[in-house]
């Protein structure tokens, strides 16, 4: 892998891994193809496709968004910076897919909603969950918890 080197899970924080050590054993950052990665590297993205670090509560405080293989499971995991360490929220889970990766919406970036067929801007930092074979979906915190939705494209 292309970024695997770049994005390890050293990057997380210590408490961030052993909660996925001791509630996810024998996880890892899941897999994504080399195209991807390629896209990512050459996109210059600031984050890796299976790991992204922002703030998505809107607390000045940085969060994470962690995308992995437990078994034969693909989880998006969220952590939360809470003082005084991680709040975890498993958000979503599929099979594993080499094409479903993460992407990063930024506060205030704009977007359009489909379903209510009108625009919007982010709120928070935001995660998005591409998939090869199914729709799109979008995670954001409500001031409770991380909501997803549905994401169509406009392809």
């Amino acid at each position: 892998m292309l970024l695997a080197w770049a994005f390890s899970s050293l990057l997380l924080p210590a408490p961030i891994q052993t909660w996925l050590d001791r509630e996810q054993p024998g996880w890892r950052l899941a897999y994504v193809d080399p195209q991807i990665e390629t896209w990512f590297r050459e996109s210059a993205f600031p984050y890796a496709p299976n790991l992204i670090a922002a703030d998505f509560d809107g607390d000045g405080r940085t969060d994470y968004a962690v995308h992995i293989l437990v078994r034969d499971e693909s989880r998006l995991i969220v952590f939360r910076s809470t003082p005084p360490g991680f709040a975890p929220q498993i958000v979503a889970t599929h099979p594993p897919d080499r094409f479903t990766f993460l992407i990063l919406y930024r506060k205030g970036e704009k977007d359009f909603d489909f379903i209510a067929g009108k625009p919007f801007r982010y709120a928070h930092d935001s995660i998005g969950l591409l998939y090869d074979n199914k729709t799109a979906r979008t995670f954001q915190w409500d001031g409770r918890r991380f909501t997803g939705r549905d994401a169509p494209g406009d392809e």
